[in-house]
């Protein structure tokens, strides 16, 4: 009578063996499917926060800053001759030597 126990025993733990290695499978894609879309959440969440650099809105005031000091330091190398630095530089700082 111990024998067919055992057999039972084992035919048990094979099937609760494959039943957890299912569950295990199952696990892992759902596991998957939530790292999915809580990475999507994040990215939701990230484009809104004021200074991420990556959103759209932070990405055109960028731009548009990028061009007002392009502008900027344009109108200040017009307006001072830097090819008469040297000139400028050699009359009024004096000699250290």
């Amino acid at each position: 009578m111990s024998a067919p126990s055992v057999t039972v025993k084992d035919t048990l733990k094979k099937t609760q063996g494959s039943s957890e290695s299912n569950a295990l499978v199952e696990r892992s894609q759902s596991k998957s499917e939530l790292e999915q879309s809580l990475e999507d959440l994040i990215e939701a969440v990230a484009s809104k926060i004021p200074c991420n650099q990556e959103a759209p809105i932070n990405q055109r005031h960028r731009r548009a800053f990028q061009k007002v000091m392009e502008t900027y330091f344009k109108s200040l190398e017009s307006a001072f001759p830097y090819k008469k630095l040297g000139t400028v530089y050699n009359r009024w700082v004096s000699d250290e030597t």
